[in-house]
C-alpha cells in the first residue's frame, strides 16, 4: 500500500493500519509536521508502520528490483536472439520476421518463445510480437504517476521515479 496523503482519522488510514496487522508492505510519504492530510503518513512513519518513501528508488531498494540496462541484459542472449529482439521495437508480424532476418519459421518461433520466456518481448493479438523493457511492478507506478498528475507536478515525478522507468 501506498500513503501518500491521510488525515490523522479516516478510512485511509483505518486501510493502512489493517494493512500493517495483516503483515502488508506499508509505504508513505512524509508531509509538513503542520497539515491536517499529512498527519496520518507522518503518524504511520514515526510508529515504523510504514517505510519512509522519498523517491521511486525508495520503493525499488525494498523490493530488490534491480534495473538491468538494456546492454546488460542483452549479454545473454544468443545471436539469432539478438538479431529479432532488435527488429521488435515495433510490432512486427512472423512473416515480416523472417522476411527481414532471412531465418525459417521455425526457428523465428523457437527464438520468440525463448525471448518470451526470457521477458524480453510479448506476444500481441494476431500473432505479432513486440520488445519489452519495463518489467517493473506497475500497480505501485501507477498510483505514484497518478498523484503527480493530481498534483500538476509530473516534472518532479520524472525527475524522482525515473529509476523505476
Amino acid at each position: 500500500m501506498f500513503c501518500i496523503s491521510l488525515l490523522c482519522q479516516g478510512g485511509a488510514l483505518i486501510t493502512a493500519e489493517l494493512g500493517f496487522q495483516n503483515n502488508r508492505e506499508i509505504f508513505a510519504v512524509p508531509g509538513f509536521i503542520n497539515y491536517p492530510s499529512f498527519k496520518g503518513c507522518n503518524k504511520l512513519i514515526r510508529e515504523l508502520k510504514a517505510k519512509l518513501v522519498l523517491t521511486g528508488k525508495d520503493i525499488a531498494d525494498e523490493f530488490l528490483w534491480e534495473k538491468k540496462s538494456k546492454a546488460e541484459a542483452e549479454q545473454s542472449l544468443s545471436s539469432e536472439e539478438k538479431k529479432i529482439l532488435s527488429l521488435l521495437d515495433m510490432e512486427k508480424s512472423l512473416d515480416e520476421l523472417i522476411m527481414e532476418t532471412g531465418l525459417s519459421a521455425g526457428i523465428i518461433l523457437a527464438v520468440l518463445a525463448n525471448l518470451e520466456i526470457k521477458d524480453f518481448i510479448f506476444e500481441i493479438s494476431g500473432g505479432r510480437y513486440k520488445g519489452r523493457w519495463i518489467r517493473e511492478n506497475f500497480g505501485v507506478l501507477f498510483l505514484i504517476i497518478i498523484f503527480y498528475i493530481n498534483c500538476n507536478c509530473f516534472s518532479d515525478f520524472i525527475q524522482n521515479f525515473s529509476c523505476l522507468l
